[in-house]
């Protein structure tokens, strides 16, 4: 229900708030800050395309809340896992293997750009793909 939707957005937002508050120095602390503030945009980004029909799920905004604190290693997938379970777990697992993707394939290539395109339709959670964009 729309609680358990809560808990988990409310969840996300003070996992990353608290790994941004044991950052210690102060170039640490503005990169936790700006970390927040994306978090926090993608997840109202999300919550928009939600309310205007695609199908993204409180999971979906916790995984965008959190997407950048996993990139710079922050939080694991392991806390994420304990904290989130299954589902937010395996969503930022594939959101991090889309951000990889471009550095392995040669875009300008349009046979790499075509077997891109082919492998996220087929093999990634279409909600990584919204999230990473």
């Amino acid at each position: 229900g729309v609680g358990a939707n809560a808990a988990t957005i409310l969840t996300a937002l003070k996992l990353l708030l608290a790994t941004a508050a044991a950052r210690g120095d102060e170039k640490a602390q503005t990169a936790a800050g700006a970390c927040i503030r994306r978090g926090l945009e993608v997840a109202v980004m999300l919550a928009d395309l939600a309310c205007n029909g695609l199908p993204l799920d409180a999971d979906a905004i916790a995984a965008g809340i959190l997407a950048d604190g996993v990139g710079e290693g922050w939080v694991t997938l392991n806390e994420i896992d304990e904290r989130l379970g299954g589902e937010v777990c395996g969503l930022l697992h594939d959101v991090q293997r889309v951000r990889n993707a471009p550095q392995r394939v040669d875009l300008s290539n349009d046979q790499a750009a075509s077997a891109l395109r082919e492998l996220c339709l087929s093999f990634y959670d279409v909600r990584a793909i919204v999230v990473e964009m």
